[in-house]
């Protein structure tokens, strides 16, 4: 039991280190070094948890993918979730600005994207897409959705979440809607 402790400790501490360094730099400047310093751990106690750096923030999209999904149940509905993902963004605008920016997009915003994309999009009979023709059109989204939340940000968030939520739906739907006919 005390292990277990440790271990989610350890796990909270890494994670907060991060989120408080990707508010100040890109992802491929920060280096494990400075996070097991801010942290308090060392790089062993690190790697324990973690492969890199990249890891790290994967894991942290799906943890807070789940969070945006209002669905317990691990399904995940297209529109709840990009819903959950903009008011999510809006609560934590000093983390997702910095998400947005085109050195971390992959990281964050295309791998919450990616994530949101195979649990919803894919999903067998849902659509009539090949997996080739489903990474064209994930990366033309992920460029569009990147530009869509930098303008907002850039326009300090002026725009209503709801209206911004309507948005991106008629866009995802023009987008889809070939597919599913």
């Amino acid at each position: 039991m005390n292990k277990d402790l440790r271990y989610t400790r350890t796990e909270n501490a890494i994670k907060s280190s991060f989120v408080a360094l990707i508010k100040t730099k890109n992802i491929e400047k920060i280096t494990i070094k400075e996070l097991c310093s801010i942290a308090a751990i060392s790089r062993k106690t690190f790697y324990d948890h973690y492969l890199d750096i990249y890891d790290l923030a994967d894991k942290i999209s799906i943890l807070v993918l789940d969070e945006m999904n209002p669905n317990a149940s691990g399904k995940y509905d297209f529109n709840q979730v990009i819903e959950g993902m903009m008011l999510f963004m809006k609560e934590n605008l000093t983390i997702t600005e910095k998400a947005v920016l085109p050195e971390n997009t992959n990281y964050f915003f295309g791998n919450i994207l990616y994530l949101i994309y195979n649990n919803t999009v894919t999903k067998p009979g849902l659509l009539n897409i090949s997996e080739e023709e489903g990474t064209y059109i994930m990366q033309f989204m992920i460029a569009g959705m990147q530009g869509i939340y930098k303008y907002w940000f850039e326009t300090g968030c002026k725009l209503p979440i709801d209206d911004l939520v309507k948005i991106v739906r008629e866009n995802i739907t023009i987008v889809f809607q070939r597919y599913l006919e």
